[in-house]
């Protein structure tokens, strides 16, 4: 497994994604003590597991303090990371932005929709769209019973039957339209650390 990481100063991105299959297992934005603590279960949980963080390159202007704790963190994410027998790797923003974008101009929205289409699109990389037919219940018509085929909004007298209502047609009772997708809830710091984790996977066989 693959846990990547988008450090900051006091809380970082994070997602576990599977190097088989591509796809994110879980996703988070954490404190970084807690970060240390994901290190720490994913190393344990998983036989394979591979840490991967971006890192903070040099650009030629003055930084500040909070680049330098971000880097302090990232130094910690990798003690932690080697004390447990793991592989630990470092990435840098530019590169991920030309593999993803082909240019280190890229934009965190060109890099977002880049992944999206990774993923195979918007309504199959994030989907979530309720169906219309049934306004997301899964179910039409009135009820009735299963039974006798009354309308019914007790138990049938007759028969002894619950209630029902049929199944939507067109979503065959799943509430969706378009069910949620592998991306669906990332937000912020957590599309940074799937760029992270996506990039990290550029040499395996089958990669996105």
């Amino acid at each position: 497994m693959i846990l990547a990481i988008d450090p900051g100063t006091h809380e970082s991105g994070w997602c576990i994604v599977d190097p088989i299959t591509h796809l994110p297992t879980q996703k988070g934005i954490a404190d970084n003590e807690e970060i240390l603590l994901h290190i720490v279960k994913t190393c344990q949980t998983y036989t394979h597991c591979k840490v991967v963080c971006e890192m903070v390159a040099n650009y030629g202007m003055a930084v500040g303090k909070n680049v330098f704790e971000t880097v302090e963190w990232i130094g910690r994410f990798h003690q932690q990371t080697v004390i447990h027998g793991h592989v630990f790797e470092h990435v840098y923003r530019t590169d991920i932005k030309v593999y993803l974008c082909n240019t280190v101009r890229a934009t965190n929205a060109n890099v977002r929709q880049a992944l999206i289409d990774r993923y195979g699109g918007d309504l199959a990389a994030i989907g979530a769209k309720r169906c219309l037919s049934c306004n997301g219940n899964g179910t039409v018509g009135l009820t009735h019973c299963p039974v006798c085929g009354k309308g019914r909004r007790i138990t049938c007298k007759d028969c002894g039957a619950e209630p029902v209502k049929d199944t939507c047609p067109d979503c065959h009772g799943t509430a969706w339209k378009y069910p949620p997708g592998p991306l669906h809830g990332f937000s912020d710091h957590m599309w940074s650390a799937l760029a992270v984790a996506v990039y990290a996977m550029r040499d395996t066989q089958g990669g996105r």
